[in-house]
């Protein structure tokens, strides 16, 4: 904000590197959940470990708490003062 960012852009950027974030680690985690799920699905009792509703239904979940897990700092940071920030440091 110091050098001219307005709160809804340093808002927008925190909460898009966040999401940036999970989506990678998203994507990676369910390719890695497929290989070990092909050996559990003998072991479970008529679930599928591939089953796209539960696949996308963890998906939804994890990126609604990466949202909100990046929003809540980034709206606190969006209200400090720039000046007062600088002169502690």
């Amino acid at each position: 904000m110091a050098l001219g960012a307005t709160p809804g852009a340093i808002v927008k950027t925190v909460v898009g590197e966040g999401l940036k974030l999970a989506s990678v680690g998203l994507v990676g985690g369910v390719l890695a959940s497929l290989v070990p799920g092909r050996y559990l699905e003998s072991e479970l009792y008529e679930v599928s470990t591939t089953n796209p509703l539960t696949l996308c239904g963890a998906v939804l979940v994890m990126l609604v708490a990466t949202t909100l897990a990046s929003l809540v700092p980034s709206l606190r940071g969006a209200r400090v003062e720039p000046a007062d920030v600088l002169h502690a440091g």
